[in-house]
C-alpha cells in the first residue's frame, strides 16, 4: 500500500511511473501507455508541466471542497488516486457519493484528475 496523505501524491506518481515505465499492462492482458499516474505525470497546461495525480486523501478533499461544497459538474463518476490498494488495484473516490472504490490500477475507466502544488 502506498501513502495515502496529503502532500504524498507526487511521491506516489513519481514512484508508480518510474516502476512502470512508459507502458503497464491494463489487467486484460495488454500494455498501455494510458495509465492513470502516466497520464497525470505527462499532462502539460498553460505552459505548467508538474501535473500528479493525487493521494487519496488529496482526492477526497477535492470531492469536498468542490464537488460536494459546491456541485461542481464534474465529468465522470468516480475519480483514481494515486493511492495504491496493492500492486493491482489502486484507490479511486465516488463522485456519486465521495465513497472510496478499488480499481485495477492500470485501467482506463475511472478518470483522472491532475493536480499541482502550490
Amino acid at each position: 500500500c502506498s501513502d495515502t496523505s496529503i502532500g504524498s501524491g507526487l511521491r506516489n506518481t513519481e514512484l508508480i511511473v518510474s516502476r512502470k515505465g512508459e507502458k503497464a499492462e491494463d489487467g486484460d492482458g495488454r500494455y498501455t501507455s494510458e495509465y492513470a499516474a502516466k497520464v497525470a505525470y505527462d499532462y502539460s497546461e498553460n505552459g505548467y508541466d508538474d501535473w500528479f495525480l493525487p493521494s487519496l486523501e488529496e482526492l477526497k478533499l477535492i470531492y469536498d471542497k468542490l464537488y460536494a461544497t459546491y456541485q461542481r459538474n464534474f465529468l465522470h463518476y468516480r475519480y483514481v488516486s494515486s493511492s495504491e490498494y496493492s500492486d493491482s488495484e489502486t484507490w479511486c473516490v465516488s463522485c456519486f457519493d465521495g465513497g472510496l472504490e478499488k480499481t485495477l490500477l492500470n485501467r482506463s475507466e475511472p478518470s483522472v484528475i491532475p493536480v499541482r502544488r502550490f
